[in-house]
């Protein structure tokens, strides 16, 4: 019942076969153009993996610079996860000097803080601390002074 619903081949189809050469022209035209777009894959596949290392490298690099900066320094000094003794103040100090924009960012810190009526006293201590030892470089005391 199942095999009758499934085409059959006409009976004379055994007499005449059909000519091989075009289909086989045909195949080997296909092999190749799979060939050519594997050939473009494997390209898109290199291109992507060296984009997604240097995507990678890029943030590694902010990644660190961030934690490098002395606006981040300040940043765990103020939040209370650092001490503000001497040597992390004059490491904040030796981070932004001759770096007009880590400078600005440091000031502009220092200045949230100083105007901030909390109860966190300590805080503004801390940035009293760091700004009056910022006040032994030239261009940290003209982007104090703005």
């Amino acid at each position: 019942a199942a095999a009758d619903a499934v085409l059959q081949p006409l009976p004379g189809w055994a007499r005449s076969f059909p000519d091989p050469d075009p289909i086989v022209a045909s195949l080997a035209a296909g092999a190749a153009a799979v060939d050519v777009f594997l050939g473009h894959l494997e390209r898109l596949a290199q291109r992507r993996r060296s984009a997604i290392a240097r995507a990678k490298a890029a943030v590694e690099a902010h990644a660190a610079s961030e934690a490098a900066s002395a606006h981040a320094l300040l940043t765990e000094v103020l939040e209370h996860q650092r001490r503000a003794d001497f040597p992390v103040v004059t490491e904040i100090c030796a981070r932004s000097v001759g770096d007009a924009a880590e400078t600005a960012a440091v000031v502009r810190l220092l200045s949230a803080a100083l105007r901030d009526e909390g109860p966190d006293f300590c805080r503004r201590l801390k940035a009293v601390t760091v700004a009056h030892e910022l006040l032994y470089d030239s261009g940290a005391r003209r982007a104090l002074a703005t």
